[in-house]
């Protein structure tokens, strides 16, 4: 549900079969570019201990105090010597030294695999374990959520190094290096103080982000938080216990309603295969398509092309800010994308929103 937390305002990378061009070449293009902060605030109404506002400057992928093509952290892993020769063998894993695919007069090649040598583009070089830390900044003044209309102070915030973590696949970790390996990623952010984190959160009632930099630029924005979803139905589907029963030979249709006011909804899918396994099949950001007969806004998911089994779904409702950050294409610093201001009203990369869950099981059987 997230966005990719590195704000890149360049990344092409410019190649030919006589040539192959440097990001670094295009230093110049961007030398009087000076970083700014990029704020997400997302108020969690219906977990407001999970609350959580992402704070990071911007950097440029010309950066090559960043993006040096070096294992900063130490955390690259060579490949198994298993038969201590010095050399990699057919059948020893290739862990992190998978190489880089590479193109030529006579077909892709793969580049420095095996060889015992970091190579920028391995897994582990230039990701995020050595990014995200240099990026976050934790230096805010004070950093609180307020109701808008009152003003009375709702929580303050802190800041966490290790806030939240997420999951990345890429090559890696195998000798078929074509096998994707996951990796998770943690990063800092800004939670509430613990003695905030039973603070309960009223739907429909406005609150505000404000936030005091070392500069002692003032930042603030605002959200309403939306209930969350709710009729959970379907044609031909029944109710057993608290899970919706689905028979394959149905439409397999699910549907479910939020307020009027929003139009966004994201959903995520997981595979319940044992009472202790659960896999992750998809995530999607779901828009309302049509009101029902009480003017509620429906959502319609299809499950034809899903297995038998048990499934639970978890349906995010977001607010309007976070629904326009989430699905549309305008700059960050778009007034119609970002909805925080400094206290002369100039925009803050970022948004402030929040937003509401509930999950469900169903059954395809």
């Amino acid at each position: 549900m997230q966005k990719l937390i590195i704000f890149i305002l360049m990344a092409f990378i410019l190649a030919s079969c006589n040539k192959e061009l440097s990001i670094s070449d295009f230093e110049d293009d961007f030398k009087e570019y000076k970083s700014e902060i990029r704020v997400e605030a997302i108020l969690n109404a219906s977990n407001f201990e999970k609350s959580i506002i992402r704070v990071d400057k911007t950097l440029l992928v010309t950066d090559t105090s960043y993006f040096n093509g070096i294992d900063d952290n130490g955390d690259w892993v060579s490949f198994s010597d298993d038969n201590n020769n010095g050399i990699w063998d057919e059948g020893e894993a290739l862990n992190d030294d998978v190489g880089v695919l590479t193109p030529s007069l006579g077909g892709p090649i793969w580049v420095g695999r095996g060889n015992g040598i970091p190579d920028a583009g391995e897994p582990h070089i230039d990701d995020f374990a050595e990014i995200l830390p240099r990026i976050h900044d934790s230096t805010l003044v004070s950093v609180e959520l307020h109701e808008k209309i009152s003003g009375n102070l709702v929580a303050e915030f802190e800041w966490k190094s290790v806030a939240d973590s997420f999951e990345v696949k890429q090559r890696g970790s195998h000798a078929d290096n074509e096998i994707p390996q996951v990796y998770v990623y943690t990063y800092g952010a800004y939670m509430p103080k613990s003695e905030y984190a039973n603070v309960s959160i009223q739907f429909g009632t406005e609150y505000e982000f404000k936030f005091e930099t070392v500069s002692n630029d003032i930042i603030h924005g605002s959200t309403v938080p939306f209930p969350p979803a709710s009729e959970l139905s379907g044609d031909s589907t029944f109710w057993r216990d608290d899970t919706l029963v689905i028979p394959q030979n149905s439409d397999g249709l699910i549907q479910w309603t939020t307020v009027p006011e929003c139009n966004v909804n994201a959903v995520t899918i997981d595979n319940i295969t044992k009472i202790d396994s659960i896999e992750n099949i998809g995530e999607v950001n779901f828009p309302s398509i049509e009101l029902n007969d009480d003017g509620r806004s429906l959502y319609k998911f299809y499950t034809i092309l899903m297995e038998p089994g048990l499934y639970r779904m978890e349906i995010y409702t977001l607010d309007e800010h976070y629904a326009t950050y989430s699905t549309s294409a305008l700059e960050l610093n778009d007034v119609e994308m970002s909805n925080l201001r400094n206290q002369d009203e100039k925009v803050i990369l970022g948004f402030a929103g929040s937003v509401s869950y509930t999950n469900y099981y169903f059954r395809i059987e």
